[in-house]
């Protein structure tokens, strides 16, 4: 006798939309706003996102509702939506800091942190405190810190980490283990509850690097950082969500260093490095992009040298914030703001001098 077994594929894509989004115009007509939207499936590992009004457009000022589509090869769907606010350039003009929640999750230095646009979290982990390297797992909601986990990677510091978009992770990579015993070569992802170690050839071992995510090109740019040698590196590594690759060589670019800080500017499409130190000696004030092929130098003025200082994007106003640092000498409380084309200086009631 015979039989037919038929299956079939009846689950949607699951799809993540970023959140709600406050941007300033930059013309009477509004503002051009990039996204992008998270989405994987069960069966078809290449699922299409179609969105209306599509990343890239230009958003009128006021509010406006985007809806995305999933759609896999099966036929099925599913869908989300978000709003982008786009109100007027002032929005942008005043520009302070203000002191949040500071009983959590106490003091350390050479954490790791990255922004979780989907779930409009800020992802902290590890670094050192007074009672040694730690491995725990905390989020930022916008009010206050929640401790997630105190498990998974293990302790470290001087790790990095950035948000991959389109898996819909935080990525986390190497690191040191406080007692020069080890440096770390391992990679992890985030999901919001629990810590995934893959099993991949990466970067090999490197703390002090730095990590960006390119949302257009679907990448995690890592560069440089210190070796176990102590020896400090100048390669560029990029990690597609699945597989670590070299970058291209050959090619002039910032050079080895270590605290150097790397941030992707949407709206401009820039993923930006500044600064960095080598040798504890010879500290860094050049600005560079990376396009996925090369290194182009941007500026050489703007803040003045410095490592160790920490930037992150500012999809409200397009510009990507630095702060802080040292020179070897001097500690900084200065914030900076890169516009696409020029640092300007900018911001007031500053934090305490750090790095």
């Amino acid at each position: 006798c015979t039989f037919t077994v038929t299956v079939l594929d009846t689950t949607p894509p699951s799809i993540q939309c970023p959140p709600d989004r406050v941007v300033a115009a930059t013309s009477p007509q509004g503002a051009q706003v990039f996204y992008t939207v998270g989405v994987s499936d069960n069966c078809d590992p290449n699922p299409t996102v179609t969105s209306t009004p599509p990343s890239g457009s230009i958003f009128p000022i006021g509010t406006t509702t985007v809806l995305a589509i999933a759609k896999d090869s099966n036929g099925n769907t599913n869908s989300c939506t978000f709003t982008i606010t786009v109100g007027p350039a002032a929005c942008c003009l005043g520009k302070f800091w203000s002191i949040k929640d500071v009983l959590s999750p106490g003091g350390r230095y050479g954490h790791s942190m990255a922004y979780d646009s989907a779930r409009g979290r800020v992802v902290l982990f590890g670094g050192a405190g007074p009672s040694g390297v730690l491995g725990d797992t905390w989020e930022w909601d916008g009010t206050s810190w929640t401790l997630m986990a105190s498990n998974g990677p293990a302790p470290r510091e001087y790790a990095a980490m950035d948000y991959d978009s389109r898996i819909g992770r935080t990525v986390l990579y190497g690191g040191y283990d406080g007692t020069g015993k080890q440096v770390f070569q391992d990679t992890w992802l985030w999901d919001g509850s629990n810590w995934q170690p893959l099993n991949v050839t990466g970067p090999g071992p490197r703390f002090d690097h730095a990590m960006a995510y390119d949302s257009i090109r679907g990448q995690s740019v890592l560069f440089g950082g210190v070796g176990p040698a102590g020896t400090e590196l100048g390669d560029v590594w990029e990690f597609d969500g699945t597989k670590w690759a070299p970058g291209p060589t050959g090619s002039t670019g910032p050079g080895p260093r270590t605290g150097h800080a790397m941030a992707y500017g949407s709206a401009k499409r820039q993923l930006l490095l500044f600064g960095g130190e080598k040798q504890n000696t010879n500290f860094f004030g050049d600005t560079w992009a990376w396009n996925g092929n090369a290194w182009t130098l941007l500026a050489s003025n703007g803040p003045s040298a410095r490592a160790f200082h920490a930037t992150a994007y500012n999809d409200n106003c397009d510009v990507i914030v630095l702060f802080g640092g040292d020179n070897g000498t001097n500690y900084f409380s200065d914030t900076w703001e890169w516009d696409g084309r020029a640092w300007g200086l900018t911001g007031t009631n500053n934090p305490s001098a750090r790095v």
